[in-house]
């Protein structure tokens, strides 16, 4: 019986550890969108992330820049490419007190992906299509 007890909290104090350090949700490189499906978001809320007033420009890995922050207005994030070689993943993390959405456009083709909200000091990492790595891309960020 005790064997039990000691099992059932060591498994309550791993959960409770992995929900307090925000581990990475994965977006795979697969789930970028055509920019064709844009015209599907036009009434959902989301298209919302679009707008020009709240985008900040992630210079592509091979030019070298760590890091990347953005503000607006609640929404607070940083994105930072990953040390892997080749660069093919980033990550983005809530910096903010408020829970946030986020989008990322590829510049040159328009493929686009929105990651689900992110609480506040989590962090999401983003796989990157190979074919999509040359080019910059737009960060959209809106609190929840």
């Amino acid at each position: 019986m005790a064997k039990y007890h000691v099992i059932l909290i060591a498994l309550c104090l791993t959960t409770l550890f992995s929900n307090s350090f925000g581990f990475d949700l994965v977006i795979r490189a697969d789930e970028w969108k055509p920019k064709e499906a844009m015209i599907l978001l036009r009434d959902d809320e989301k298209f919302a992330l679009f707008a020009a007033t709240n985008q900040r420009k992630i210079l592509n890995p091979n030019k070298k820049v760590a890091a990347f922050e953005h503000t607006n207005g609640y929404a607070k994030a940083r994105f930072e490419w990953s040390d892997s070689t080749p660069i093919t993943s980033g990550h983005i993390l809530n910096q903010g007190h408020h829970d946030i959405i986020y989008a990322i456009r590829h510049v040159g083709t328009g493929r686009f992906i929105i990651g689900p909200s992110i609480p506040k000091d989590s962090q999401h990492l983003i796989e990157f299509p190979n074919h999509l790595l040359d080019g910059d891309y737009w960060l959209y960020l809106l609190p929840v």
